[in-house]
């Protein structure tokens, strides 16, 4: 980001803040951590040797701080969206020496879908960027995506995406193909919230409509898990939809395939075999991205409360697969939740959050290049109390939201 950002910067602890933002150079690349709470302490030197500097604001804590993500501008220059306990759907820009205020997404008295564990997506690629929102009650109302063509200065009205056949649709994600047309993934369900199953809906016009819907085939033997939000990735002609599935309350995660731009879901494969056991759906969805011919996806699994975060790496060609936990279990660990992961090129961030007895943390695993491995050590990002985070990655830096 050139000299978008001075060598260190003030302090900005106060009770006022829950958005803030740091800085620190990893070798040659720099990582600007943007956080959605107020911290009770940072690292200041990190295992692999990185330099934290003072945080800056994003946003006042009267705009929420619920489900953060966090994309790039044709720039690389960060934006992020949240949402609040009002049903507000908020997004920053990045201006410059700091980020201008937040611009509310969603209608005014028009509430949208947001918790800690789900809420509002989006992605980009240049200066083309969707977000999607899934407007309540939602029972009764739709999935929106809006678009911008100019890095997230403006942005379009809202589009419905998902079709008005009576049903109920939740948890929509979003992706975008090789031509710069979005990819919405949600899950349906019939009246009273049964029969649930992932769709994608495509658009061949930039967002602006959607005709039909792609259904992933279960083949399990058993069901989706219907509260777990799922997660479409794209890569080239490949689309993984990544979900928990339900086969007698062993809850794990499957992808479905399409090798025809989303057309339709011809193939499936297991990526965790852990065998959670839970009687109750995990709300904690799966996460992924595709660097040539691999999907690699992380996801929380395990038993009980005590649960990991693993990471699995399967071919497109082959279907085949391995899995493995990114840390283990180690002493004081007591778990680990909501991992995302991100790549530019072949290099590859983790980040996810874990608890140590009662304390928490925001870990961070980074590889220059992915498909050889990730390192013998993670950083512990920060310490504090917080929920779901988001990472992303380009023009040689690392984003991290919380």
């Amino acid at each position: 980001m050139g000299n978008l950002y001075p060598a260190k910067w003030a302090s900005v602890y106060c009770g006022c803040l829950v958005h803030t933002i740091y800085y620190f150079r990893y070798h040659n690349m720099r990582l600007l951590l943007l956080s959605v709470i107020i911290l009770t302490s940072i690292v200041s030197r990190a295992q692999n040797g990185i330099i934290w500097y003072d945080p800056i604001p994003v946003a006042d804590k009267t705009y929420g701080n619920l489900h953060p993500r966090v994309t790039l501008d044709q720039n690389h220059k960060p934006l992020v969206l949240w949402g609040d306990k009002n049903g507000r759907v908020f997004l920053a820009r990045w201006a410059g020496k700091d980020f201008a205020a937040p611009v509310q997404m969603n209608p005014a008295g028009k509430e949208a879908f947001t918790e800690s564990w789900a809420g509002p997506e989006m992605t980009s690629r240049g200066d083309t960027i969707y977000l999607v929102y899934k407007e309540v009650p939602e029972d009764v109302n739709h999935i929106y995506i809006k678009h911008s063509y100019d890095g997230g200065k403006t942005f379009s009205i809202e589009t419905q995406v998902d079709d008005s056949d009576g049903l109920i649709s939740r948890f929509p994600t979003v992706a975008m193909d090789p031509y710069g047309h979005p990819l919405v993934s949600y899950m349906k369900y019939d009246k009273g919230y049964v029969n649930p199953r992932h769709v994608v809906a495509k658009s061949t016009e930039l967002g602006e409509s959607f005709t039909g819907e792609a259904v992933i085939k279960d083949i399990s033997g058993g069901s989706i898990s219907d509260c777990c939000p799922a997660t479409v990735v794209e890569s080239g002609n490949a689309t993984g939809i990544l979900y928990r599935d339900n086969l007698n309350n062993y809850r794990n995660i499957w992808a479905g395939i399409s090798k025809n731009r989303a057309i339709s879901f011809d193939n499936a494969v297991q990526l965790d075999f852990s065998n959670w056991l839970a009687k109750s759906c995990p709300a904690n969805p799966p996460h992924g991205t595709i660097i040539s011919d691999t999907l690699y996806s992380v996801y929380t699994s395990g038993n009980g409360d005590s649960a990991l975060v693993f990471m699995s790496k399967t071919s497109l060609t082959s279907f085949a697969d391995t899995f493995a936990p990114l840390t283990g279990r180690f002493p004081g660990l007591t778990s680990q939740n909501f991992p995302r992961i991100a790549n530019s090129g072949n290099a590859g961030a983790i980040a996810w959050v874990q608890s140590i007895g009662v304390n928490m943390q925001a870990c961070l695993y980074f590889s220059n290049d992915l498909t050889t491995g990730l390192p013998k050590k993670y950083d512990v990002v920060a310490r504090g109390i917080f929920e779901s985070l988001d990472v992303t990655l380009g023009g040689g830096h690392i984003y991290v939201v919380y």
